[in-house]
């Protein structure tokens, strides 16, 4: 099942959770929660089903129904937890003022994790970060950067990676701004 569903439907699961807590007999909404419960979980991890469904036997039983709700609830959190990690970060990140770092970090985990090309708009970039961060593409991949003029000239003349790479400039005039595209394709 797509971990996003999955995600989803635990979420909903936590949402509309019935009493569970204190002694006496469940009626049929305890009981078709924890059934589905246990479903979502054995769909989620074959190995953490064991545990669940021994809380939720525990549970049903009466039997220390305070430790075993707690079980139930932390491993469906768990769950939510394991599942959002393994979802794709969103791509559209923004930087504040002052996290040059983690603006470049992001731009580096981003590039190294490129399939096929890399297409940055920047018209502020320099040598330094052309070289520092797109320099390390995977052999093979398509390079483009969208930028000024004065970029350019800029990365054509300083960077490192420019001297051993193809270089093409192509103008793009659009509404009386002007861009230049370097593009280059590393050796692979």
């Amino acid at each position: 099942m797509d971990a996003l569903i999955l995600l989803e439907k635990f979420r909903v699961l936590l949402a509309i959770a019935p009493p569970l807590e204190g002694r006496g007999p469940y009626g049929q909404e305890q009981f078709a929660w924890l059934g589905r419960a246990s479903a979502i979980v054995a769909t989620w991890d074959r190995s953490e089903v064991i545990f669940f469904r021994v809380a939720v036997d525990g549970m049903t039983g009466n039997f220390n129904r305070v430790a075993n709700h707690g079980v139930v609830f932390t491993t469906m959190h768990k769950a939510i937890a394991s599942l959002e990690d393994q979802l794709p970060r969103p791509s559209g990140q923004a930087f504040g003022p002052g996290a040059a770092y983690d603006f470049f970090r992001a731009l580096r985990e981003l590039v190294l994790s490129a399939e096929k090309r890399v297409f940055l708009i920047d018209p502020y970039m320099d040598a330094e970060t052309f070289d520092g961060y797109l320099s390390a593409v995977v052999p093979g991949r398509d390079v483009r950067v969208l930028c000024a003029q004065r970029t350019f000239v800029w990365l054509r003349r300083n960077s490192r990676c420019s001297n051993n790479a193809k270089l093409k400039l192509e103008r793009a005039t659009r509404s009386m701004i002007e861009s230049y595209l370097l593009t280059t394709r590393s050796a692979g």
